[in-house]
Order: structure tokens, then C-alpha cells, then sequence
């Protein structure tokens, strides 16, 4: 069985991603789990879901910003939260319309662009490794509730569950809080993965079951592996 490579929240910083990608020394049969947000708030957004698109072997994982917007723009959303029609375009929304080729007044007439519908079809809202049986996920997973059990929206969204230590043995692997030491969070039962690129920190993946991170910072250097 291959490793699994986790890749934190990208928020449209394409720049990072690729050259973190790039580093990155994967094999065949070895699976790249995105955990989601890959738009928003950062000015590449269209270019990280070409990229993350094209990336064989991938899980590519439901974020809450993909939520926000699948829901702004009329698609499928998991988690069927009654959002704000505007809270979309408060998080970032513009800068990835804008990525997009789309003004800020179209942003809001505009049906889902193909592109966006296309990263929406192939997204999941949670990911197990049958090898380890440690799961992936955007949020994260209260103690002593199965995944397949928890309803979307704490998958998406939760931020309780990093305070939590789940006595039964389960291990995830998580993004959504951003770190902002710009290191993983690493806990007995969980790490998360969310180490601020979308505030100018560093993007960070993570090789599993190996536990060895790489991250690539916004002054073009790469640092890794480094077991954590």
C-alpha cells in the first residue's frame, strides 16, 4: 500500500500549492488527500482547483468555503445549512470570482462557473484510509461519534472537537483552524493541518502513516520532511 499525502486548507494561494506539490516526493500508489478550502481569500482560486483537479489518485474533500459558495450559487451543498445569502461574499468570495474572470457585479447574476461546478462534483465530505484507519476531514469529528454517524455540517465547520481527546483510538487528520504559530497541530488523536496559508503562512502536507511534513512558505522557500 502507498502513503497517503494530506494537503491543508489552500484558500487560493496557487503559488504555494504548486510549489509544494512539486517538492513533494510522491510514488505511484500513493494518494493525495485534499482537506479542503481550496478558494477564497486568496488571489488564485481557479488555478488551485485546475491544479488539485488534475492531481492523480486524489480525495479531494469538501471545505466550508466550498460549502458557502456551492450554496450561493444554487448548487448541492452538504452540509444544508440555512446560510446567509451574503456570507459567501463576506469570506472571500470576490477575490475567487475574480480568479474566475468574473467582476464583482457579475459575481452576484452569475450561474455556477463550469469550473467551480466541476471541483463540486468531485468532492466528499469524508475520507477513511483502509491501510491505517485514520480518517481525513475538513473540521473534524466529536469524540465518540462515527463519521458516517455525524451530520455534514459538523464535518465542515466544528472547531470543539480539537479540544477533545477521543479516548477510543481513532485517529484524524483535519484542516479549517488555521495555526497561527504556522506549525500543525498535533494532538494524540489528531493533527490539523491548517497552518494560516490563507494568512501568510505557510501550506503544509503531510506523508502518512510516516508523519513527515513539508511546507512551503510565501518567501519561496520549502522546508521538509520533518517528522511530527
Amino acid at each position: 500500500m502507498g502513503s497517503v499525502w494530506a494537503i491543508g486548507d489552500v484558500h487560493g494561494h496557487a503559488n504555494l500549492l504548486e510549489r509544494l506539490l512539486e517538492t513533494l516526493p510522491r510514488e505511484s500508489g500513493d494518494t493525495t488527500v485534499f482537506l479542503g478550502d481550496y478558494i477564497d481569500r486568496g488571489p488564485h482560486s481557479a488555478r488551485v482547483i485546475e491544479v488539485a483537479l488534475a492531481q492523480e489518485n486524489a480525495v479531494l474533500l469538501w471545505g466550508n468555503h466550498e460549502d458557502m459558495a456551492a450554496f450561493a450559487l444554487g448548487e448541492p451543498w452538504p452540509s444544508v445549512l440555512d446560510y446567509d445569502p451574503y456570507d459567501w461574499y463576506r469570506n472571500g468570495a470576490f477575490e475567487t470570482c475574480e480568479s474566475l474572470g468574473l467582476s464583482k457585479e457579475d459575481a452576484f447574476r452569475q450561474q455556477c462557473p463550469p469550473l467551480l461546478r466541476e471541483l463540486f462534483a468531485q468532492l466528499q465530505v469524508f475520507w477513511q484510509d483502509s491501510a491505517t484507519g485514520a480518517y481525513f476531514v475538513h473540521a473534524g469529528i466529536p469524540s465518540g461519534v462515527k463519521p458516517e454517524d455525524c451530520d455534514s455540517e459538523t464535518l465542515l465547520w466544528d472547531r470543539q472537537s480539537l479540544k477533545q481527546l477521543d479516548p477510543s483510538g481513532r485517529f484524524y487528520i483535519c484542516g479549517h483552524t488555521p495555526q497561527s504559530s504556522g506549525q500543525p497541530l498535533v494532538l494524540p488523536d489528531k493533527i490539523c493541518l491548517d497552518t494560516g496559508a490563507a494568512y501568510d503562512g505557510p501550506l503544509s502536507a503531510l506523508k502518512w502513516p510516516a508523519r513527515e511534513l513539508y511546507q512551503a512558505f510565501p518567501d519561496g522557500t520549502v522546508s521538509g520532511p520533518i517528522v511530527i
